[in-house]
This record gives C-alpha cells, sequence and structure tokens, in this order.
C-alpha cells in the first residue's frame, strides 16, 4: 500500500439485543439496544486522486450488491467533510448487505475514521456524531465502533463495557432484508427498558430479546430455526437476531467453543454465509 493511501476495516455491528420503547411524535421508533462490534467486516481503503468526483470501485464476495454511485453511504460520509472530489474508495464488501450488521453504516463509519485521520482533523466527539448522524441513526457508534448501549433513535449512545472478550458466530441464510420493510410490518407490542448488569451480562442477556424477530421472520422464516439451532450449540453463552436481521449470532467463552459450534453449524447450514471471530 502506497503512502497515498490509508486502510480502514469496516466492523460489522451486532445488536445483543433490540428492544422498540415505542414512538415519537415524528413517528420513528425508539430503540434500547446494546451494540457490540467485531473483527469481522469489509476492507476499505481510501486514496486521493485528480478525479473531478468520488470514485467508488466495489469488490470482494458481496461486491456486486451494493450501488457504487453516490447512494452509498461511502460518498455521503466523505460529503459530510466537504469531500465531493479527489477521491477515490476501493470497498471489499465481505458482509452480506442488507444483513442486520450494519454494512453500510459499519462502512460509511470507517471512511468518516479514515478521512479524519488522512487529514489530521481534530473535532471533538459532539462534532463527528452530529457529521455521523447526517449520514445514518447507526453511523456515530460505527466510527467508533466500541461497545455501547443505544437510546432514541439511534442518536443517544452511551459507552457500556462489556467486560469479557467473547467469541462471536455470525451466520446468514443469504437472505435480504431491508429495515423499511420490517417496521412496515409493525411491532405488535412495544418492551421496557432492558435491565443490565454490566457484572453479569450473560444472566442479564437471558432476559432481553430481539423485538424484531417476529416481523423479521414473516419475511425469512429460517431466522427462528437459526436461532434455535445456535441456542443449542454447546457452551453457547447467548443466541439471537442483530438488528433487523436476517444474521444471527451466538456467543462463546473459548476459541474451541467456537470451533466446535462452527463446524457443527457448517454441516448443518451448507449453503449460507458463516463467520467466526472476536468482539472487540
Amino acid at each position: 500500500m502506497s503512502d497515498n493511501e490509508l486502510y480502514v476495516k469496516a466492523f460489522a455491528k451486532i445488536n445483543l439485543f433490540l428492544h422498540v420503547l415505542g414512538k415519537n411524535d415524528r413517528g420513528y421508533h425508539l430503540l434500547d439496544s446494546l451494540f457490540v462490534f467485531a473483527d469481522i467486516g469489509d476492507d476499505i481503503v481510501i486514496s486521493r486522486n485528480d478525479s473531478e468526483k468520488i470514485t467508488v470501485t466495489a469488490y470482494g464476495e458481496f461486491g456486486n450488491d451494493i450501488p457504487t454511485d453516490d447512494s452509498n453511504l461511502v460518498v455521503k460520509a466523505a460529503h459530510t467533510f466537504g469531500v465531493f472530489k479527489g477521491l477515490n474508495i476501493k470497498l471489499t464488501k465481505n458482509v452480506p448487505v442488507s444483513s442486520g450488521i450494519g454494512g453500510g453504516s459499519a462502512d460509511a463509519g470507517a471512511v468518516i475514521r479514515g478521512l479524519i485521520k488522512m487529514n489530521n482533523l481534530q473535532l471533538s466527539e459532539n462534532e463527528i456524531t452530529r457529521k455521523a448522524t447526517s449520514v445514518g441513526a447507526d453511523v456515530p457508534a460505527c466510527v467508533y465502533s466500541k461497545s455501547c448501549r443505544i437510546g432514541g433513535i439511534g442518536e443517544q449512545i452511551e459507552p457500556f463495557s462489556i467486560g469479557e472478550k467473547f467469541k462471536v458466530l455470525l451466520i446468514n441464510p443469504l437472505r435480504k432484508i431491508m429495515t423499511k420493510d420490517i417496521f412496515g410490518i409493525g411491532v405488535k407490542k412495544f418492551s421496557m427498558k432492558a435491565d443490565i448488569d454490566k457484572n453479569n451480562l450473560a444472566l442479564s442477556l437471558k432476559n432481553t430479546r430481539n423485538d424484531l424477530v417476529e416481523p423479521a421472520s414473516q419475511l425469512v422464516p429460517e431466522i427462528k430455526d437459526i436461532i434455535i439451532s445456535l441456542s443449542k450449540t454447546k457452551d453457547c453463552v447467548f443466541s439471537g437476531m442483530s438488528g433487523s436481521g436476517a444474521t444471527c449470532f451466538a456467543l462463546y467463552s473459548t476459541s474451541d467453543d467456537l470451533k466446535t459450534a462452527e463446524a457443527a453449524l457448517r454441516r448443518q447450514y451448507k449453503d449460507y454465509w458463516i463467520k467466526t471471530g472476536n468482539i472487540l
């Protein structure tokens, strides 16, 4: 990689739980969620050039599934910094699109992180959050890619230390789900804010849920079967669906437990996307 290029990683976002608390006056859903990030995700290389526009080139397993025009969130992220030309973004898309693990938001967050470093910008957290929020509700959290509690419509971010560094398995049946379609189906019953004990996270999580599992399962029935299969793997700490799906996850305490679970799931779901890694 040349001195003119900067590499950034877009870390996958995982909702350990997602409670829908209600709606605000504008009709947006109010959320309570715990975000964690995994060392699984897309790879991005940013470089300067003499072009009169921002050029996005896509590679990777899912490169053909993303737009390379101005509708891509990485371009919108650059625009928030007043950059409208002279930039090339090489995006290797390793995670499925519209899969509930913040792919586009993570990419945008990584580009924001990269532009700040590339230009030696001295910005406050409030300035970064304001710029990132203009791109998307999940983008501010993805800029920092650290575990956090999310409130409001996604704009309220509170650092949250999860203590143990869990291992994680992600699985997706390669079925896209659009968030707008999930909320179009709707949540039948709103939840209360989750009671989470930082000192006993694994036990606390068992009293939480993802309120979007039911509407997501109407679109992708395989989701419930996957979650059950994950929960039955040996020494699974916790399992569920991330975001609006269809990616599901399971947490493990050791690498051996993770490897055992991965082998079993690859035998059971031969055609699904499965990745393993670590919670950051």
